[in-house]
């Protein structure tokens, strides 16, 4: 944790952000690393065919990015060098595909995922980045080490999509956050989402009905991750988790109706979403927050800082 944790912890926990009992435990966390990694490890090109179009919010993104419609809000320091953007959780480079087709700016792309073969589904793509970082973000965080391990220089402009709901504890997430801003260059500006995936009746339906066969409940009872009831272990050798493991919003989700296929994602409330604005603003500030994605167009709530 960074010197702004100890004193902003109790402000995040007050917000509702932890549960009354202990926050997530070490052990559990890894855990849940361990599981969402094999998902991707095993499941990088189902999840690939299903994950090529751009997400609407980016576009509202562009204006801080540069693209033919507007001037871009990054530049680099260094007037002889291209603007350097840092892609958090690259998965299979979709985003650079469509900055490709959308910005008008060459930037240097580093980009970074625990996935090499998710980012390599497109060798075109890849073979044009700067540098591709094969890092685990979750295992380093949870370790303390994720400054040192990123091995990326600061960069103009720092992106990070579909990747916080799956870091898990609250605690975790505030290190995350404080770890990708440091990355950021002064005035620069980070754009991160925020998956609200229970927003949806369709979504919040299915999350419910995974996690109780995730954990071993029946279809028929109830599951409310705010009281965490359940007491069953994961029907998995490799995963032994019981639900009061879990924090607030936690959910197990599955995969295509593929028996023991699991990856934990957390749902963000606005209430959370608020006390990340609080927390990080001795460093950074929002210029812009705004709701999009889903056929509902509010299923990511996006945060878009600068650097102070």
């Amino acid at each position: 944790m960074n010197q702004h944790d100890a004193k902003h912890i109790s402000a995040v926990q007050e917000a509702g952000l932890a549960r009354s009992q202990a926050s997530m435990t070490s052990a559990c966390a890894h855990q849940l690393e361990r599981m969402t990694s094999a998902f991707y490890a095993q499941q990088n090109q189902s999840f690939s065919q299903t994950r090529q179009a751009p997400w609407p919010g980016w576009e509202r993104c562009l204006s801080y990015l540069g693209s033919s419609d507007e001037p871009s809000s990054v530049s680099s320091q260094d007037s002889s060098e291209k603007p350097k953007l840092l892609d958090v959780a690259c998965g299979n480079l979709r985003f650079e595909r469509f900055m490709d087709a959308h910005s008008s700016i060459s930037y240097d792309y580093y980009a970074v995922d625990n996935c090499k073969a998710l980012a390599q589904s497109d060798p075109d793509l890849f073979s044009r980045l700067t540098r591709f970082i094969e890092l685990d973000l979750i295992d380093s965080a949870l370790n303390s080490r994720l400054t040192q391990d990123l091995s990326a220089p600061l960069s103009d402009a720092l992106v990070c999509f579909g990747f916080m709901h799956h870091v898990p504890g609250v605690q975790t997430r505030l290190y995350v956050l404080d770890a990708l801003i440091d990355q950021i260059k002064p005035s620069g500006y980070g754009m991160f989402s925020f998956w609200q995936f229970m927003k949806s009746p369709k979504l919040a339906q299915k999350a419910v009905f995974s996690t109780q066969q995730a954990l071993g409940a029946s279809a028929s009872g109830e599951y409310r991750s705010s009281s965490l009831g359940l007491d069953a272990a994961l029907r998995c050798a490799e995963f032994e988790l019981k639900a009061s493991d879990l924090e607030k919003n936690d959910y197990v989700l599955g995969w295509q109706e593929q028996a023991q296929t699991w990856r934990y994602c957390h749902h963000f409330d606005e209430t959370e979403i608020d006390a990340y604005v609080q927390h990080i603003a001795p460093c950074a500030r929002v210029v812009q927050r705004f709701a999009a994605d889903g056929a509902t167009g509010n299923l990511n709530t996006y945060l878009v800082v600068q650097k102070l």
